[in-house]
């Protein structure tokens, strides 16, 4: 799998995830992908990537995992939608 590929499906988990910076990190693991770039590029862009992927997932939110509260919410959209439908 190349790096791209990898760093796409990286990205997919990160919805939010700053658009800039995602297409700086997209150019960088274009850069090690390719068979023509020297060592010394790819030793460079593999370093900025990593700066690069911290920053984004400092940048991104969260992802919310449901609680209680979600649960109980949920249950009365579906007492809700069940009594909608009997009466």
């Amino acid at each position: 799998m190349s790096n791209v590929a990898q760093l796409e499906a990286e990205l997919k988990t990160l919805p939010d995830a700053p658009l800039g910076l995602a297409q700086v990190a997209l150019t960088l693991a274009a850069g090690l992908d390719d068979p023509e770039s020297s060592l010394a590029m790819k030793s460079m862009a593999a370093r900025e990537l990593v700066v690069t992927m911290d920053r984004i997932r400092e940048l991104a939110p969260p992802q919310r995992r449901k609680d209680f509260v979600d649960n109980i919410k949920d249950e009365v959209a579906n007492a809700r939608a069940k009594k909608g439908k009997v009466a």
